[in-house]
């Protein structure tokens, strides 16, 4: 770990990726490592400049967590789960809908994002990340 924040740069170096990293997409990483990931934030220009995210020798080692049956049948568990719930949403949203538009006409300046709200998405939207050296096995 370097740190130096009032220069803007954030350093850490040999970090291990935990084997449940990677999960939700079905596999478990057997062995992984990061050899460098390194943020610059520049505070003089944050506003309008771009936070870098490098990261450098990125590997990984990964093996499946089920067979593809398996895996598939939950998928598709999941895709009709989250599917049933969207609906639910659409049909609640549909029956407020007429108390939305009476509560947004009501709404006032002050329910507007603030300067804090602000500053961090423009933050988040200048953040360029570049990945040198990655290999997946």
């Amino acid at each position: 770990l370097r740190l130096g924040l009032l220069h803007g740069c954030l350093e850490f170096h040999d970090l291990r990726v935990k084997p449940e990293a990677l999960h939700r997409i079905g596999f478990k990483v057997k062995d992984g490592n990061v050899g460098l990931l390194k943020i610059r934030v520049p505070w003089q220009r944050v506003y309008s400049g771009k936070v870098v995210v490098e990261v450098n020798n990125l590997h990984f080692e990964v093996e499946k967590l089920a067979d593809d049956d398996e895996l598939d049948g939950d998928i598709i568990k999941k895709l009709r789960e989250a599917k049933e719930q969207a609906i639910k949403v659409h049909v609640e949203q549909l029956k407020n809908l007429p108390r939305h538009e009476q509560d947004r006409a009501e709404t006032t300046q002050s329910n507007r994002p603030g300067f804090g709200a602000k500053w961090a998405r423009k933050i988040v939207n200048n953040i360029n990340i570049n990945v040198d050296a990655a290999s997946a096995s």
